[in-house]
């Protein structure tokens, strides 16, 4: 049984209801907001000499984590994320001679050389290990960190080199980054990796990390070769990585896991180039890899090899190999999330994650064994059992108000059993959040789409459905709730969601559902009476008398839009022979389309209704009562009550629910004419019949 395409429909939706979960958004923009004020206080203080660069996966919206409540009801983010930052000192630039000087050889006199006449404050020079360079101060360097008065000289080695842990230790450069860390309360910062991390935050479930860097302006030597390598797929083409290559790229605080020489080493940095890289994903690629990142972050233990800078890696290689630009339509989303895991997988079972751009850097080289195995155990029981998994992570990040009552539906069962569950409760919150957002027109459509890729791929393991979980096209799915938000008088609304189906897909709303353009001009032109603004009205009737022409080529049987259109005209005092000419079209059709008469309502003259003040007529009555109204303003009375007879007689051919309606609009026609004895007979039959 093939589970991948409703994998790829419950991923698609599961990443839509994440990602704009409203609560979470306004957190991220909180705390990001914050954090700027920030890096306006340091370029000030620095005198525009740092650059403060957001960096990682909550910059790139590569992320999936959410505001979740505690048993103590604390927020918290679910799971934990960290705000990355990397610290470039713009002028202590970095100059690579690791193409030229290779190590083991006497660099000395070259470095005399470079030392005396080099414009940057920094020479990188090759270390013993492949991504990892040392960085020898040059007399200009020197001189800058002296003018700076800077710790960062008590940090340099006999030999000239300036040691990582000038930065691990806490030395800071000058004031300018005394304001950061001064800023946060309380902190407590802890040297990761080439980070400096603050945790104060932990418990909430977010750190702050901070890289120092120095930038390069050159492509490493190192990496020459990532952009001539063979790509099977293409992917990034050569415009990017032209591009990718000119930002250069920076040298940050770390060594070599193993090295002897750790402290003199600093690693390769390509943040500018991931960067470029993650924007250029699609929108598929991107889901693709936040889930298996969110998979990988919520399933795994606590001693897995696997990061989520490794999964962003092993991505890259995956576009690069396998799938570039083509292979990510909708219904392949979960072939290429299992794929993906897989590709992680045999990575594992080499014992070998390559770096992106250094593939003789393996990521889990100083990992043991047995932890690599473990991880490669959970990694295949998540390609089995993706569903298992994923409804795991939705119970603990709080995707649903059903798991919170039944959590036994998230917990047990196989995985078409979890596969249908999280198909109906994804389907469920979508439409919510689609109709909740009628006035944010480009989300709800990305919602109602998501539904529909659901319903379609899910569609061969159900035999029947309602509506909401059995339509394949935004029409079927939408056209029930316009009609009921338009009958019960909600124009917004209605209108709303009619355009969204227009949006959707016009040509195929145009074949199969021509009446919502003339659903669309009614309630354009509704709009207008509510409307003051002179200009404003304008352009709604414009707008509306548009519509209304494309009704018009599409519909030929359809009294209601003939009567809709003349009485329109007549609104926005065009012409009265218009307004004629489409009342005498709406009366001349014999055989009207069906469902016609649902979409009108009219207010009868007279008529009390305690709800509404709305009332259901056939359209083709309702022209018959415009039509003889309008001839007697065209004092063409003769005419009017040859009208007011076929109107008589069309009354008596309706359905009984229509025909009391009817008569009462037929008895107003003819008093409208001063035929009132006749007007009061129709009035009487109209009495006989019960609402």
């Amino acid at each position: 049984m093939d589970l991948s395409r409703p994998l790829g429909g419950i991923c698609k939706a599961l990443s839509l209801i994440i990602q704009h979960h409203e609560p979470t958004g306004t957190t991220f923009e909180l705390i990001r907001s914050k954090f700027m004020l920030y890096v306006e206080m340091v370029k000030k203080t620095s005198k525009d000499e740092m650059e403060i660069v957001q960096t990682g996966s909550s910059y790139d919206d590569l992320h999936m984590c959410r505001n979740v409540s505690t048993y103590d009801k604390n927020v918290i983010f679910y799971p934990a994320t960290d705000f990355d930052f990397m610290m470039v000192y713009k002028k202590f630039t970095v100059k690579d001679l690791t193409g030229e000087v290779k190590d083991g050889m006497d660099y000395n006199g070259k470095i005399r050389i470079e030392k005396i006449g080099s414009h940057d404050a920094f020479i990188m020079l090759p270390s013993k290990h492949l991504g990892y360079v040392k960085l020898f101060v040059t007399e200009k360097g020197h001189t800058m960190l002296k003018e700076k008065e800077s710790k960062l000289l008590k940090h340099i080695d006999e030999e000239g080199f300036l040691l990582n842990d000038a930065f691990s230790k806490g030395v800071v450069m000058d004031q300018a980054t005394e304001v950061i860390y001064s800023r946060l309360p309380e902190t407590k910062f802890i040297a990761s990796g080439p980070a400096i991390s603050n945790y104060e935050n932990e418990h909430r479930g977010y750190t702050y990390d901070f890289v120092h860097a120095f930038p390069c302006a050159t492509w490493p030597e190192v990496a020459h070769r990532w952009n001539k390598r063979p790509r099977d797929a293409n992917w990034p083409n050569e415009a990017i990585r032209n591009d990718m290559i000119k930002d250069g790229c920076a040298v940050v605080p770390v060594g070599f896991y193993t090295s002897e020489e750790q402290e003199k080493e600093w690693r390769l940095s390509f943040n500018s180039s991931e960067r470029k890289l993650s924007i250029h994903l699609n929108e598929n690629q991107k889901i693709c890899y936040c889930i298996v990142k969110l998979l990988v972050k919520t399933s795994l233990q606590p001693d897995a090899v696997l990061s989520s800078y490794m999964v962003k890696n092993m991505m890259f290689w995956f576009c690069e190999q396998q799938y570039g630009y083509e292979g990510w339509e909708d219904e392949q989303l979960g072939d290429r999330i299992l794929q993906l895991i897989s590709y992680i997988c045999t990575a594992l079972e080499h014992g070998n994650i390559p770096h992106y751009f250094l593939p003789y850097n393996n990521m889990i080289f100083h990992k043991e064994k047995e932890n690599v195995t473990n991880t490669l155990k959970e990694m295949q029981k998540l390609r089995e059992l993706p569903f298992k998994a994923l409804a795991n992570v939705c119970m603990k990040m709080q995707l649903f108000a059903i798991g919170k009552d039944k959590p036994g539906l998230f917990t047990t069962g196989g995985e078409l059993q979890l596969m249908l569950t999280l198909f109906t409760s994804s389907v469920q919150l979508l439409n919510e959040l689609g109709l909740m957002n009628y006035d944010a027109p480009k989300f709800a459509l990305k919602c109602f789409s998501a539904i529909i890729e659901l319903n379609t791929s899910v569609k061969p393991f159900i035999r029947q459905s309602s509506n909401l979980f059995g339509s394949t096209s935004i029409p079927q799915l939408l056209k029930p709730t316009a009609i009921q938000y338009m009958q019960n008088g909600q124009i917004e609304r209605s209108l709303a969601f009619f355009q969204i189906m227009l949006d959707a897909d016009k040509c195929f709303v145009i074949e199969h559902y021509p009446e919502t353009l003339s659903n669309i001009a009614c309630l354009t032109a509704a709009k207008i009476d509510f409307e003051e603004d002179k200009t404003r009205k304008e352009e709604l009737s414009t707008k509306a008398n548009e519509y209304f022409q494309q009704a018009l080529q599409c519909i030929s049987d359809s009294p209601t839009l003939h009567f809709a259109y003349g009485s329109f005209l007549i609104d926005q005092k065009i012409t009265l022979r218009r307004a004629e000419e489409q009342f005498v079209k709406a009366v001349s059709i014999s055989k009207k389309r069906e469902d016609d008469d649902a979409l009108v309502q009219i207010t009868l003259p007279g008529k009390q209704n305690v709800s509404t003040g709305l009332s259901y007529i056939p359209g083709k009555a309702v022209a018959f009562y415009n039509l003889i109204d309008t001839l007697a303003d065209l004092d063409d009375v003769y005419k009017a009550r040859m009208m007011a007879k076929e109107f008589e007689e069309y009354v008596s051919t309706l359905e009984i629910k229509h025909r009391k309606n009817a008569l009462q609009l037929c008895s107003f026609s003819f008093r409208r004419i001063r035929l009132h004895i006749k007007a009061s007979l129709l009035m009487k039959d109209a009495m006989k019949y019960k609402d």
